[in-house]
């Protein structure tokens, strides 16, 4: 039932219950304490119901009700079963649930629900240069970050600012770290010396330490290791950063070969954040490490140093994981090889999480005797073992894993993060002919927005291994959306052309020839050579039917729509639909053409309802002016005026008034056109003038609107990555608008 309060322990839902033994709902009109009396006499009994999510044995669950307790009962709460009993109806209620130690687990006091405003709704984002102050500028951009959306960009605001003042602290900050978290580390260096120099204009201690913790970091990707090492100290000043510096200076300490300094680092990290299973972790390793070097002295002194060494590794590993059982940095040291495996799994993300920590670490071989445990065959495993490798000392074996990875598919790598950027270039160094290590490498450039350069890197691919269908498809996406869009109908035909089977590829295709304006024709050909693929993707399906119905073949477009069992997509919703009409329609304005008025009527009728294979019903916005019109025209072919004025009548329904389309279940309003020929069916020039003009007015005046996406809009519109240019399909709507005015008067004027 319906949740009424919950803690982390036990979850309480108390409803009110009729003699049938179904919930009461509350009034949704009434308020205060008079709604829930309302309720109580409309009830035979209320239930209460306890689900715990631990074992509390002897557990007490009462009831209060006008300060007395009416209900208590005692019983076993465990997740493998909820608690429920029914209690009398009386006043309002209070229930506690306490553990048989008399701890409360939950409480619930009877909910009275008030009148309240309603909130004001939230506020659009407004452009970068309408916001006045760097503040709300570097406030707009940490919203975008930290929500990550979907088409408003925070380096956008970031740059207004920095425009108006290039030495704003936060706002260099910020976009340094932007730059850095798209894999840009050489790039966003300047912006946190720019912070760090405004910082420390008079102050040689900044305040905060994160522009220098974030240098280091910057610093530290591009294994300027010194530097880095002083970047980090100076942020070690800041209690916000001092935690993480530490961290990072005993990592670095570690790849120095200090480990006595890097064990002292990684304390004074603890001290500061005893649960960061990181540091826990990468002490665990020190220790490992100077255990496994022995030491250099001899005799008992020694032996007895060297036995408390290895107890104090032993507790520590206890320790933490007593803290995370499930800590792979920790588990992995653990004499438990098969704990350790069966807790990896088979996910090759895990074996590559594991190994990037260690690589950060300086532990290379660590990382490289993880990703040899690795039970899957993944690109970037062998490419992050060829790293590991290299950086242990052993070329030969590092240029081997590198080349590894060439032979493997492409298949499920996504490589993405800022450590895969460096482990890919690296590897791309140590292979004499490398192509696949391109082509992933331009896809993580891309994701990071870095076009030019991830169009660079599957050129390369593809020189390499001219083959490699997906770099063609691509560069095709990229030159589109973000470069020369001549080039990319080749690209994505010359994907087409290696893998002909591939359903995706032959989709994306026929999406970039309508963008580009090829003729219907021509598109549909191409869809035809490969009509044994057309059924593996609705949306390609869906393509196929829209260029049948457009190029005249309504009837095969209707046998396909009646035959073909759709599932409706994210980007897709109304389109089948609208396909389905568009046949009918074509289909009963053919009838009435060749005199066959009843076969017409059917037509216009059966797109009132959608068959259940078109996988969505219709929505309750939908107009039917259309069908209505075109019935009406059928009957008074048929000679009855009676019926014909029934449907004209019904045709002329709905809003006058245009309206703009920006969703998916906002209808064109291409109705009302019909709406006019209607008006005039029925003899009413004047209404139907109306109509035919306001699509007119409506199209003029829109037709200079600038458009963009809606900032609460949470994804992309449509299942398409070529990008759409919402400008021109807003254009195209005003002036189709027009059109349709223009003609329905046109038929006024016959």
């Amino acid at each position: 039932g319906r949740v009424s309060n919950a803690t982390k322990d036990v979850v309480l839902g108390l409803a009110f219950i009729d003699k049938k033994g179904h919930a009461i709902e509350a009034d949704p009109f009434a308020y205060g304490r008079e709604a829930n009396e309302k309720m109580r006499q409309q009830a035979a009994s209320a239930r209460i119901t306890v689900y715990s999510t631990g074992i509390y044995p002897k557990a007490t669950i009462s009831v209060i009700s006008d300060g007395k307790e009416v209900y208590k009962k005692t019983a076993d709460l465990s997740p493998a079963k909820a608690f429920r009993d029914k209690l009398p109806v009386t006043g309002e209620y209070r229930i506690e649930v306490r553990d048989k130690d008399g701890k409360l687990l939950c409480d619930y006091d009877e909910y009275i629900r008030q009148n309240r405003p309603i909130p004001e709704p939230a506020q659009a984002l407004k452009a970068p240069e309408e916001i006045d102050s760097l503040e709300e500028l570097f406030l707009a951009g940490q919203h975008l970050e930290q929500y990550r959306h979907a088409t408003f960009l925070p380096s956008d605001y970031y740059l207004e600012g920095l425009k108006r003042d290039a030495t704003d602290i936060r706002l260099n900050n910020a976009y340094g770290l932007y730059l850095l978290r798209n894999a840009q580390p050489e790039e966003s260096i300047p912006y946190f010396e720019a912070a760090i120099k405004k910082q420390t204009w008079r102050n040689p201690n900044p305040y905060y330490g994160e522009a220098y913790f974030n240098l280091g970091l910057a610093l530290e990707t591009l294994g300027r290791n010194d530097e880095a090492y002083d970047a980090f100290f100076k942020s070690a000043w800041s209690a916000e950063t001092a935690s993480e510096a530490y961290l990072h200076l005993s990592m670095l300490s570690v790849k120095k070969g200090e480990l006595a300094q890097a064990l002292m680092f990684a304390d004074e990290s603890l001290i500061r954040g005893w649960h960061n299973m990181k540091a826990r972790a990468l002490k665990a390793g020190i220790l490992a490490r100077i255990i496994a070097g022995g030491s250099a002295a001899s005799g008992d002194a020694a032996a007895d140093s060297a036995a408390a060494l290895d107890n104090e590794y032993r507790r520590f590993l206890d320790e933490s994981l007593a803290i995370d059982p499930l800590y792979f940095g920790v588990l992995c040291r653990a004499e438990d090889a098969e704990g350790f495996m069966k807790a990896m799994g088979d996910r090759p993300e895990n074996y590559l999480n594991l190994a990037y920590e260690f690589i950060g670490s300086g532990f290379y071989d660590d990382a490289a005797d993880i990703l040899e445990m690795c039970p899957v065959d993944s690109p970037m495993v062998y490419y992050a073992a060829a790293y590991a490798l290299a950086m242990s000392g052993d070329a030969k074996a590092a240029r081997e894993a590198a080349e590894r990875a060439e032979q493997l598919s492409t298949d499920l790598c996504f490589p993405n993060k800022v450590i895969e950027r460096v482990i890919l270039e690296y590897a791309a160094g140590l292979l004499k002919k490398g192509a696949r290590v391109y082509y992933y490498l331009g896809n993580l450039l891309y994701d990071k927005k870095q076009y030019e350069k991830a169009c660079e890197c599957w050129e390369k691919a593809t020189a390499a291994q001219p083959g490699l269908a997906p770099a063609h498809r691509n560069l095709s996406i990229a030159y589109f959306n973000h470069g020369d869009r001549s080039k990319a109908a080749e690209r994505i035909a010359k994907a087409c052309e290696l893998e002909p089977g591939n359903s995706r590829f032959l989709l994306e295709q026929d999406q970039l020839l309508k963008k580009l304006g090829r003729p219907a024709k021509e598109r549909l050909a191409i869809l035809e050579k490969h009509k044994r693929i057309i059924p593996d993707r609705y949306a390609l399906m869906l393509a196929y039917v829209s260029l049948l119905n457009e190029t005249g073949r309504c009837e095969k477009a209707l046998e396909l729509l009646s035959g073909y069992t759709f599932h409706v997509w994210e980007g897709g919703e109304g389109k089948v639909a609208d396909e389905y009409k568009k046949a009918l329609f074509a289909m009963a304005e053919k009838a009435l053409e060749k005199g066959r008025y009843e076969e017409a009527i059917e037509y216009a009728k059966r797109t009132l309802v959608y068959p259940d294979n078109l996988g969505e019903g219709k929505l309750d916005n939908v107009p039917d002016n259309r069908a209505d019109y075109l019935i009406g025209c059928a009957y008074k072919k048929l000679g009855d005026d009676k019926r014909a004025a029934k449907y004209f009548k019904k045709a002329t329904g709905g809003s006058q008034i245009p309206e703009p389309v920006r969703y998916y279940n906002d209808q064109p309003s291409d109705y009302i056109y019909y709406q006019g020929l209607a008006f005039h069916e029925l003899g009413d020039d004047e209404k139907a003038k109306k109509s035919f003009h306001q699509l007119i007015i409506f199209g003029e005046q829109h037709s200079f609107d600038k458009v963009g996406y809606d900032f609460f809009a949470v994804s992309m519109p449509e299942l398409e990555v070529y990008q759409d240019d919402i400008q021109a399909r807003s254009d195209d709507y005003c002036r189709r608008m027009t059109e349709l005015g223009r003609k329905g008067l046109a038929v006024l004027e016959k």
